[in-house]
């Protein structure tokens, strides 16, 4: 099933041939390919149908982190975030003091549930009041059919969006250089905190950036590793499945993909 999906995207960042596109039995329930600079929509499958995002949220947490914090800061956990904490994480600590770059590497690159909540309350005071900035910048950008309920993506039956909302919030996200220059590494090194003596290794679930496994393409056998790829974000929890943002440059040429719910 993962390489069928890694398929999909391929597929959708590849073509142009929209004739063979419509043609195309997705499994996502939702698809979308747009050109990133013009935000022309060249393929779609039910664009406007919501569904649960999973960790694609964080492409919104991330942006808004990098437009309101200050990246040499250091950000103190408390114990509200740890005892919020579920799913993927890094492990931070009560009391512990993190650098608010390492937290956004973490939350674009490891995908931490608890950097997400840590970033969220560092610029707002509270979760609630980002979540608040979150549905703003998601309305502000012709997102109108987004309500997001928290900062990580977690599963909650209100927290939905679309794949063409999704598109928008893409597309904004990479015109902000910090933003590009994180998505498109797939590991990092956190240092040493004043809780943890020992570094941390990230590294990013999504493999176009740098998969040496092959899938068949088009009758074709070719790595998951993409030429072009820089980025976005995957996600995944039971009920949104599987779910990915990518982009793609070639030339002249970049684009954006969506798939949810594969």
């Amino acid at each position: 099933m993962k390489k069928f999906f890694c398929f999909i995207l391929l597929f959708l960042l590849a073509t142009y041939n929209l004739s063979y596109a419509e043609s195309l039995n997705l499994s996502g329930e939702s698809a979308i390919l747009i050109d990133m600079d013009t935000g022309q929509v060249l393929y779609a499958k039910n664009p406007h149908m919501k569904l649960q995002p999973a960790s694609t949220t964080k492409i919104m947490t991330g942006i808004l982190a990098i437009e309101n914090g200050n990246m040499e800061d250091y950000v103190t956990i408390d114990d509200e975030i740890v005892k919020l904490t579920d799913g993927s994480h890094i492990a931070l600590e009560p009391g512990e003091q993190v650098k608010f770059k390492d937290l956004l590497n973490a939350l674009l690159i490891e995908s931490a549930n608890d950097a997400a909540l840590a970033l969220a309350k560092h610029i707002s005071g509270s979760i609630d009041g980002f979540v608040k900035m979150m549905n703003d910048k998601a309305k502000e950008i012709g997102a109108l059919n987004t309500n997001f309920v928290n900062p990580n993506g977690l599963t909650n039956e209100n927290h939905l969006t679309t794949a063409y909302d999704l598109s928008l919030m893409a597309k904004y996200a990479m015109r902000n250089e910090i933003f590009r220059e994180v998505v498109k590494n797939y590991t990092y090194i956190i240092p040493v905190t004043n809780k943890k003596n020992e570094e941390r290794y990230l590294k990013s679930a999504n493999k176009l950036l740098y998969s040496t496994q092959k899938i068949n393409v088009d009758e074709k056998i070719v790595p998951i590793k993409y030429e072009g790829i820089t980025g976005i974000k995957t996600g995944y929890t039971v009920a949104a499945q599987n779910c990915l943002v990518a982009s793609a440059e070639r030339g002249n040429q970049r684009l954006i993909a969506v798939v949810l719910k594969a």
